[in-house]
C-alpha cells in the first residue's frame, strides 16, 4: 500500500509538471531510543488509558538484558528506553510513536511503513522546491529531537524526480 501511495503521488506530480523530491529516513536504529514516557503519553492520546496504559507501563519498565555467547554471560544491563524490534508489540509501538511525524510538516507528504519513513515534496520551480526542502527538513529534525530520535536524520537520502533537465543547488 505504501509503495502504491508513493507511486501515485509521483505520477500526479509529473502529470502536473512538478519536480518531486523524495526524502527517505531509515529509522531502524530508533527502536532503541524510544522514550517510554513519551510513548505512554502518545498511547494515552490515542485512547489507551487506565488499566491498558498501566499494562504498557509495566511492560516497558524494569526490563533487563544480557548477552549469552558460547555459554559466557555478559553482565545484566537495565533497559531505560526503546522497544524490542523483534517482538510482536515492538513494531506496533514504534509506529504509534512516530505516527505524528506527519504533523511536523505541511509541505511534505509522508508515507510511513514500519521503520522506513518516506516523504515527498514537489513544486514546479526547482529553487522554491529547494527552499521548501530545507525548511521542511528542519521541521522534521525538530520533531525527531523533540521525540528523542536525535541521530537518525543523518540517514537521510534524497531523490529528485521530474521531466526534463533539473538543476537544484544543495
Amino acid at each position: 500500500m505504501a509503495h502504491l501511495k508513493f507511486l501515485d503521488i509521483i505520477t500526479k506530480n509529473i502529470e502536473n509538471n512538478e519536480i518531486t523530491a523524495g526524502i527517505f529516513l531509515d529509522l531502524s536504529k530508533a527502536f532503541d531510543t524510544i522514550d517510554h514516557k513519551i510513548l505512554l503519553s502518545k498511547l494515552e492520546f490515542y485512547g489507551i488509558r487506565g488499566v491498558a496504559n498501566t499494562w504498557f507501563e509495566n511492560y516497558l519498565s524494569n526490563r533487563y538484558q544480557f548477552v549469552n555467547f558460547k555459554n559466557m554471560l555478559s553482565s545484566t544491563s537495565h533497559i531505560k528506553c526503546g522497544v524490542l524490534q523483534g517482538s510482536i508489540l515492538g513494531p506496533l509501538l514504534f509506529i504509534l510513536y512516530i505516527n505524528d511525524i506527519i504533523k511536523s510538516s505541511s509541505d511534505l507528504n509522508f508515507i510511513l511503513f514500519a521503520d522506513d519513513t518516506s516523504s515527498l515534496c514537489s513544486d514546479k520551480d526547482p529553487e522554491i522546491l529547494n527552499r521548501k526542502l530545507y525548511n521542511e527538513i528542519i521541521k522534521v529534525q525538530n520533531w525527531l529531537i523533540a521525540n528523542t530520535i536525535r541521530r537518525f536524520l543523518l540517514l537521510l537520502t534524497l531523490l529528485v524526480l521530474g521531466v526534463g533537465p533539473i538543476t537544484m543547488s544543495c
